[in-house]
């Protein structure tokens, strides 16, 4: 079978080191270890250096500080609208030369461009969705923008028009079910997943982390991810304080602009000397740090993500503490790690739980590696997909 990756989001790019990255390189070596022949139409461009164009990243720096955030927002969608226009064209030429039995479409905000081409061209249509696009763009912006009817009257075209919409999560499909009046028989849940190979564990390189960071005796509680308010640190932190245990210590691999915030916090809380934030590392040395841990926790996620960490947690045999969203729900249960309700105390109680029955719990980690390694792989989730369409027919 041809198929045909397309991504019409104008910024998204396909080698970027970052979890929509890893997605979509997945599911396309997913595609083709299956033995599918995948032409790729990513038309997001890696973002240029602040000091390749100067003058129109000032400029857009100043507009953006006089607009109110409503208007910056709605010029944003205009440009989107305009972007979509284009990639619809590209769409239309990558069809008329590579000639695939399915598009694979990893859907943006703004865009269904792509709805018409494969009416015209009849083709099957599959439509990746990872986010409420509109809710996350309130929460993240804190703003709306003047025409969102527009996007949701797009959105809702576009999963009306495919064959199968492939939401990440058993809640993201609810969403689009009850707001766009989707057929649930059309719509297939896909979490993210793990890449095997890309797995390469450095024992010696794991030991200099240890010793480098004084960890060594130690029982290292850790987190990875670029990190965000909704990943919910800060609690890992305060749990961790209330522990009272020199014994624990707590490693933070990633990056993002909360950074000084939290060393703030470790510091107010008497905890620099305990806690090590590594920062932005490779992608492969992320392996590495996750091996040096002896508990790897996902302290809170939004209510529509598939959290990669979490695979990447299960795929490497760790000891899982994690927030019962659907998103986490989905893939583990009780029998594979520990989970806690979304709150301070119940995870304060986890925490507890978990590092007084670390031993016990390494048999769960086992389950769960397994069951990662066998159900949630790229190649499992292009199966699923591939299946499901013919089951359309």
């Amino acid at each position: 079978m041809k198929i045909l990756f397309y991504s019409p989001h104008p910024t998204l790019y396909f080698d970027a080191p970052t979890g929509y990255g890893s997605h979509m390189r997945g599911m396309v070596k997913g595609f083709r270890e299956e033995g599918h022949t995948v032409e790729i139409l990513v038309l997001g461009n890696q973002p240029q250096s602040i000091d390749s164009n100067t003058q129109t990243n000032s400029f857009k720096s100043v507009l953006k500080k006089v607009l109110p955030k409503i208007l910056w927002r709605t010029l944003k969608e205009i440009q989107q609208i305009r972007f979509d226009e284009h990639a619809t064209r590209e769409l239309r030429l990558a069809i008329q030369k590579f000639s695939p039995d399915v598009v694979y479409e990893r859907s943006a905000w703004m865009s269904n461009g792509s709805v018409d081409v494969l009416k015209q061209f009849k083709l099957k249509h599959v439509v990746e969705i990872n986010a409420p696009f509109e809710e996350e763009v309130k929460e993240f912006e804190k703003t709306s923008s003047l025409i969102s009817f527009i996007g949701k009257k797009k959105l809702k075209n576009l999963l009306q028009s495919a064959t199968l919409a492939a939401p990440i999560t058993s809640s993201l499909q609810k969403y689009i079910v009850e707001n766009y009046a989707i057929e649930q028989d059309r719509c297939l849940v896909v979490p993210n997943a793990i890449d095997k190979d890309e797995i390469q564990i450095n024992d010696s390189r794991v030991e200099e982390i240890r010793k480098a960071l004084d960890l060594t005796n130690k029982t290292v509680i850790g987190f990875v991810g670029s990190i965000f308010p909704y990943h919910g640190v800060d609690r890992l932190i305060q749990s961790v304080s209330n522990l009272n245990n020199s014994s624990v210590a707590l490693l933070i691999v990633g990056d993002g602009y909360l950074i000084p915030e939290l060393k703030e916090q470790a510091r107010l809380l008497g905890l620099s000397s305990r806690i090590h934030f590594t920062g932005s590392i490779p992608k492969q040395e992320v392996y590495n740090y996750v091996t040096a841990m002896d508990i790897v926790t996902l302290p809170n996620t939004e209510w529509y993500c598939s959290p990669v960490k979490l695979f990447e947690y299960g795929a490497l045999g760790k000891v899982v503490l994690a927030v019962n969203e659907t998103g986490v729900s989905d893939v583990m249960t009780d029998a594979d790690g520990v989970l806690f309700e979304n709150n301070e105390h119940d995870f304060q109680e986890a925490l507890n739980l978990t590092l007084s029955n670390l031993n016990d719990l390494k048999e769960k980690a086992n389950a769960f590696q397994q069951k990662i390694l066998s159900n949630h792989t790229w190649n499992a989730n292009a199966r699923q997909i591939l299946n499901q369409l013919k089951a359309l027919k």
